[in-house]
């Protein structure tokens, strides 16, 4: 259930009060996780590609040994490169969101 108009406006006076008050804190809290800062976009798209491929090389080509631990860590490289990238474009999109209420905020402010 999405917020509505009015409540969307509460909320980014609240965050604009938040960043304000405490810039140390605000930067804290969006501090980006160690694995988003070390793993660029490009990288963990190559990554993701490369571990399915792997996954389902390891199923199709399976030995019935080694297949399944083959299998195991292509799937482990695709969660943690498909987790690295979904959170790299989170923050991305956050950041956006956040510079284009800045800049209506800043136009508002201009009109009034």
């Amino acid at each position: 259930m999405g917020l509505n108009e009015n409540e969307q406006r509460i909320l980014q006076e609240i965050e604009r009060q938040f960043y304000a008050e405490d810039p140390r804190l605000a930067s804290a809290v969006n501090r980006v996780g160690p694995l988003s800062r070390m793993v660029p976009k490009p990288v963990a798209m190559v990554l993701l590609v490369l571990g399915l491929a792997t996954t389902i090389g390891a199923l199709v080509l399976g030995d019935a040994n080694i297949g399944p631990l083959i299998g195991l860590a292509g799937f482990a490289v695709m969660v943690g490169s498909g987790s690295a990238l979904a959170k790299a474009l989170w923050i991305e999109a956050r950041s956006a969101d956040a510079g284009s209420s800045e800049d209506d905020a800043a136009e508002d402010s201009k009109q009034s």
